[in-house]
């Protein structure tokens, strides 16, 4: 009830013809950035698409719908923009693979202020699948595996002060979590 829609503080009419305008002012931006940018933007926008929009409705599933999102919003983002900078490379890859596997730890992250909700309308959130105590425990080490492995990439790449940033950034996430 206290989202725009519900509360018709703005009609299905005009998000639509928001969501065209942004879609297609994303897809003009990324067409400026030439056509692998565009391939990633169109393959961002299906795979969003295909999260919410029936027949696919991926979000039905916890596992699939949360993995669709990762991939869109945060890989295929950063894909994009490391195309934007120069070429594309090995390591590049690694890290949207890895930043995306964290992300779908970030997304589960979501579902938790509306299982019975999702329960009842029968989305299988992973805590509607797992419970809750499960649930929490996939997201802190979903988020901290693919963290890890990033400061080893970085180890490996002989980058001490990226490492030693990033770190420190774990940590400070982990700290509450303890």
């Amino acid at each position: 009830p206290n989202r725009l829609i519900p509360a018709g503080l703005i009609s299905p009419l005009q998000v639509a013809v928001t969501a065209l305008a942004l879609l297609l002012g994303g897809l003009l931006l990324a067409s400026y950035f030439g056509r692998d940018v565009m391939i990633l933007v169109a393959i961002g926008v299906f795979l969003a698409v295909a999260y919410s929009v029936p027949p696919l409705r991926a979000k039905r599933n916890g596992w699939i719908g949360n993995a669709l999102v990762a991939i869109s919003y945060e890989g295929l983002a950063w894909m994009a923009g490391s195309l934007v900078f120069g070429p594309f490379s090995p390591a590049n890859l690694l890290l949207a693979a890895l930043y995306s596997f964290g992300t779908h730890g970030i997304m589960t992250i979501n579902d938790f202020k509306s299982i019975d909700g999702d329960a009842a309308v029968g989305i299988r959130t992973i805590p509607v699948i797992h419970g809750p105590k499960q649930a929490a425990w996939f997201v802190v080490l979903t988020m901290t595996l693919a963290q890890l492995i990033v400061i080893a990439a970085f180890v490996f790449w002989g980058k001490p002060v990226t490492v030693a940033i990033l770190a420190v950034l774990l940590l400070l996430q982990l700290w509450p979590a303890r």
